[in-house]
């Protein structure tokens, strides 16, 4: 998992609150809103790798109409051929990148007083701090034992539960993590 929702963004508590996330949070009696994370729209990067794929249809095209027309032994046969292979990458790529957004949804994180809201799709899932077992780091792995970089934690509870809470650094911090690692570590979770 290289690249957990990319373009997250932080918004403060003034933000407004969507009626599923506001029930979800009185129902389970989280206090007060503290902080709200929005992930990037669904549509947006969707189209971002439709948009993609169109692009280098549009190129691969014509490059292959060029590539029956040519001599298979000559070398601009072969340049034009590593160029048309490479749009080919991008229409599967981009159709790829598409329809996992599709799938996915768009996603919300909300930090309560008292837990944590995620949000995807129109489905809010709650979980209180008194619920919460750890909080552990989520790498991106560089082989099958080092360890790489920090992408995100994840938030276990007993029953086997979790929620995915990608890393989204400004100016090197992640102001929104800040507040769920303090949060976890005053309700005496592991985190780590």
């Amino acid at each position: 998992m290289a690249d957990l929702h990319s373009g997250a963004r932080s918004a403060s508590s003034g933000a407004s609150v969507p009626a599923a996330v506001a029930g979800v949070a009185q129902q389970r009696g989280l206090g007060a809103l503290l902080d709200a994370r929005h992930g990037q729209p669904a549509s947006r990067t969707a189209a971002a790798g439709f948009g993609t794929a169109g692009g280098a249809l549009i190129v691969a095209i014509p490059l292959d109409i060029k590539l029956h027309s040519m001599d298979e032994l000559s070398a601009s046969f072969s340049l034009l051929h590593a160029i048309f292979m490479t749009c080919a990458f991008g229409v599967i790529a981009g159709l790829a990148f598409g329809i996992r957004a599709l799938i996915a949804g768009s996603q919300s994180y909300y930090r309560y007083a008292d837990g944590l809201v995620h949000l995807r799709r129109a489905d809010a899932r709650a979980i209180t701090w008194a619920e919460a077992e750890r909080l552990e780091q989520v790498y991106q792995r560089r082989g099958r034992s080092d360890v790489g970089r920090v992408l995100g934690y994840r938030l276990r509870c007993h029953g086997g539960v979790s929620i995915l809470i990608p890393l989204s650094r400004v100016e090197g911090r992640d102001r929104f993590m800040d507040g769920v690692i303090a949060a976890a570590r005053g309700s005496a979770l592991q985190v780590g």
